[in-house]
């Protein structure tokens, strides 16, 4: 390889691998949403804004203040974390985001 491409080829190694610990934290989370929720289709924007998911939404700081496990899950479903009138419970139920008011 030449120098340029083993550049390009480190460079892009780093990107992807900078990402890795984002994707993977997650992934726990949202199984714990799922345990709760078993017949829900739970996404990274449960708990982060679409398009920053270094940024916790509203539920997402609910969840981490509750302790970010099964227990946290159940502690704040009766709460309505983004204030639209609709509990994160029922929200997670019919696949609306329980972080976004826009999403009720």
């Amino acid at each position: 390889m030449t120098k340029s491409k083993n550049l390009r080829f480190i460079l892009a190694a780093m990107i992807v691998l900078s990402f890795l610990p984002y994707s993977f934290a997650a992934m726990p989370d949202a199984k714990n949403v799922q345990k709760v929720h078993t017949d829900a289709t739970v996404g990274c924007t449960v708990c982060h804004p679409q398009g920053d998911f270094k940024a916790l939404n509203e539920y997402g700081k609910a969840y981490l203040a509750a302790g970010r496990n099964v227990d946290a899950v159940k502690t704040i479903d009766d709460l309505d974390s983004d204030a639209d009138g609709v509990t994160n419970a029922d929200e997670i139920k019919a696949g609306t985001n329980p972080g976004d008011a826009a999403g009720k």
